[in-house]
């Protein structure tokens, strides 16, 4: 299952509307936007960066909005086909 780091009034913002329009079943993970947060040793294990979005799918990180976007995308023209 996927599971989306997020801060609201973030960019993973889109992150998180694309997976509620495609309908995809996913796990979410939101903090504050705050560095306390996003800078803590937890999280840092997951974004070494501290950055969010982060989307986690089994051993797949993926921190970049337009690869989300073309997964998003291919995994919609599946479904449609």
């Amino acid at each position: 299952m996927l599971k989306l780091y997020h801060c609201p009034n973030a960019r993973s913002m889109r992150s998180l509307w694309l997976l509620y329009e495609l309908n995809i079943e996913f796990e979410l993970v939101e903090m504050p936007f705050d560095q306390k947060f996003t800078r803590s040793p937890e999280y840092l294990s997951v974004h070494p960066l501290g950055r969010v979005p982060c989307l986690v799918h089994n051993d797949l990180i993926s921190t970049n909005l337009v690869l989300f976007a073309n997964i998003y995308a291919k995994f919609l023209i599946k479904m449609i086909n």
